[in-house]
C-alpha cells in the first residue's frame, strides 16, 4: 500500500522542481552556469589555500585571491556556456561516436589552449599585472597546464558529450572543474609572494 507524501513535502518537492526547471531552462541557463562557475572557482581557490595553510601554518588566508578567482569564474562561466552551445549546434553530422569524438577534439585542441591563455591573462589582469607579465606567465606555465589538461578533460568530456543533455553539460563540467580549479589556482599562484 503506497502512502502519499504529506502536503508540506509535496510543496517542497514542487518548489524544488520549479526551481530546477527555471534555473536550467533556456531563459536563465547562462546566468545559472555563470553563477555555478563563479562559486566553483572560488571554492577551488579556497581548497587550494586551506591545503597550503596546513603545510605552512604561518600563511594567512587571502580572501582577495578567492574573490579574484570568483570574478574570473563569472567571465569563464559565460564563455564556456556559449562554447558548448556552439559545439552542440556546429557538430551534428555523423554517428554518435564521431560527433562525440569531434567535440572532444575541438574542445581539446581549440578551446583548451584558448581557455588556458584567457585564464592566465584574465586572472593576471584582475590581480593588477601588466599584459607583458601575463604573457611571461603563459610562457612559463601554460604548457604544464595543457599537458595535465590532456590527461583529465578528454575522458571527462566523453562522459559529458555521450550521456548528458545539452542543458546539463556545463553543470557537469562545473563539478569536474572543482578539482581542476584547485590545480589551476595552485599553478597560477605558485611562486608568487603572498598578500
Amino acid at each position: 500500500m503506497s502512502r502519499s507524501l504529506p502536503l508540506s513535502w509535496q510543496r517542497i518537492r514542487h518548489t524544488l522542481h520549479l526551481s530546477y526547471k527555471t534555473a536550467f531552462g533556456a531563459k536563465y541557463l547562462v546566468f545559472t552556469n555563470t553563477c555555478m562557475m563563479s562559486c566553483i572557482c572560488g571554492t577551488g581557490d579556497f581548497i587550494r589555500q586551506r591545503a597550503e595553510m596546513m603545510n605552512n601554518p604561518n600563511q594567512k588566508y587571502s580572501l582577495s585571491n578567492t574573490g579574484k578567482m570568483m570574478l574570473f569564474g563569472c567571465f569563464s562561466g559565460a564563455m564556456q556556456h556559449y562554447w558548448y552551445t556552439y559545439l552542440d549546434r556546429a557538430i551534428i553530422k555523423g554517428t554518435i561516436h564521431r560527433i562525440v569524438g569531434k567535440k572532444i577534439f575541438a574542445d581539446q585542441l581549440i578551446f583548451s589552449p584558448f581557455f588556458i591563455c584567457v585564464f592566465f591573462t584574465g586572472v593576471g589582469l584582475i590581480e593588477g599585472h601588466s599584459l607583458k607579465e601575463c604573457k611571461e606567465e603563459i610562457e612559463e606555465k601554460a604548457l604544464e597546464v595543457f599537458i595535465v589538461d590532456c590527461s583529465v578533460w578528454p575522458a571527462a568530456q566523453a562522459i559529458n558529450f555521450y550521456f548528458l543533455p545539452n542543458h546539463l553539460r556545463l553543470a557537469y563540467v562545473n563539478f569536474v572543474t572543482l578539482c581542476w580549479n584547485v590545480f589551476l589556482s595552485y599553478t597560477k599562484h605558485k611562486g608568487q609572494k603572498k598578500d
